[in-house]
């Protein structure tokens, strides 16, 4: 970077310059970071899917590569929070006012979305003359207060957080004392309960998918049995009305059997035959 030396009247202006290209480059190599990171995890994903249909699902370098997607994502995660960061562009240091800023994010420290903040005392009540301001891209809120603001503001200090017609005051909020000259930073972390509150989060629904496909499991694996059960009572009916046939059949064999040997007994024997004489 090229640094040019235009006077001590130009200094103030150049090194705010400077400052500025600095968080920009910095804001653009985390941006090419998280790109490789992101290709890194679906590369190891496609990889564990291919070698897990391959080999199967309990080989070792699935796990592997299945963890190291992981780690990617949670790379990728981290660089996105350090990006949003250095977007922000706070205002310079008080000299007799004070300075309250700090970003309303997530329990992730991702920004929450765009938000209205408003100072509030300790009864929960706005704190005269000082406006609401609107968070930034990255959830970044400043309020540059003037020594009479500060005179003004005798309690401790929270804020409201307001998206379109809902506001609520944050459960994760650090009350700050103003005094003249002071930066104070209060960062606000919202719950995912006051997240969907807001409206800047849908709420998780159940994956009506795999409800349906598992019901579907459910009524087939119903069916089974109902028709597993019907064949074994048929089965048994077919045996019960084949029984008395059967019975028949055999007392008719058993009066055949009999009749022969009556017959048999009543039948005069032969008389043996003398032999012809020469």
């Amino acid at each position: 970077m090229p640094i040019l030396n235009l006077g001590n009247d130009d200094f103030e202006s150049a090194s705010t310059n400077m400052l500025e290209m600095l968080q920009q480059q910095r804001s653009d190599l985390l941006g090419s970071t998280i790109d490789v990171h992101v290709g890194i995890g679906l590369l190891a994903g496609a990889e564990a899917d291919r070698l897990a249909q391959k080999y199967g699902a309990n080989d070792a370098r699935v796990q592997l590569l299945r963890d190291r997607s992981a780690a990617a994502a949670a790379r990728v995660d981290a660089l996105t929070v350090e990006q949003e960061i250095a977007l922000v562009r706070t205002p310079p240091p008080p000299t007799t006012g004070a300075l309250i800023q700090g970003r309303v994010t997530d329990m992730t420290q991702r920004t929450a979305g765009q938000v209205i903040v408003q100072l509030i005392d300790e009864k929960g009540q706005p704190v005269a003359g000082i406006e609401p301001v609107t968070t930034d891209d990255s959830g970044y809120f400043a309020f540059e207060l003037t020594p009479d603001m500060v005179k003004a503001a005798q309690s401790k200090l929270s804020v409201l957080v307001r998206a379109a017609d809902i506001r609520l005051v944050p459960a994760v909020v650090e009350p700050v004392a103003v005094t003249p000259g002071a930066t104070l930073m209060m960062d606000v972390s919202l719950s995912a309960a006051e997240l969907e509150r807001l409206r800047l989060r849908l709420p998780i629904a159940p994956d009506k998918t795999t409800v349906k496909v598992q019901a579907a499991r459910a009524t087939t694996a119903e069916e089974s049995a109902a028709d597993a059960s019907d064949a074994t009572t048929a089965a048994a009916k077919s045996e019960d009305q084949a029984g008395p046939t059967n019975a028949a059949a055999d007392e008719v064999a058993s009066g055949k059997t009999a009749a022969d040997k009556a017959k048999a007994k009543d039948k005069p024997a032969r008389k043996p035959r003398s032999p012809r004489k020469r």
